[in-house]
């Protein structure tokens, strides 16, 4: 079967994050960016909070430490720096590497 990380850009909330993040198995790392604040898109700036985002996976029992929370533009990043992010969580390995589901939410660049 395809394997890989589960990895989301314009987490937000992080409700859609949390739904993939429960589809993950043993091995794969967890990977969510965003500003968590104001940023070029300016359309969930409420929302967009890292308090309510680690909130959300407490809700959903899924340990913030098991995530590679980047707190960035994803302008910022290349694909190679995707590929290359080293893991949170030990039993993801030492890097993320491929992914096996990704989001971009419809207000972000890819």
């Amino acid at each position: 079967g395809v394997t890989g990380s589960i990895g989301e850009i314009g987490v937000a909330g992080g409700k859609s994050f949390a739904a993939m993040a429960l589809t993950r198995r043993d091995s794969e790392a967890l990977v969510a960016c965003d500003l968590f604040a104001a940023g070029v898109e300016r359309d969930n700036v409420p929302d967009a909070n890292l308090p309510l985002f680690l909130d959300v996976l407490d809700a959903f029992n899924i340990p913030a430490e098991d995530v590679t929370i980047l707190k960035q533009s994803s302008l910022q990043l290349r694909d190679s720096d995707w590929l290359n992010l080293k893991a949170t969580h030990a039993r993801d390995g030492p890097r993320v590497g491929r992914f096996r589901l990704f989001h971009v939410d419809g207000g972000h660049f890819a």
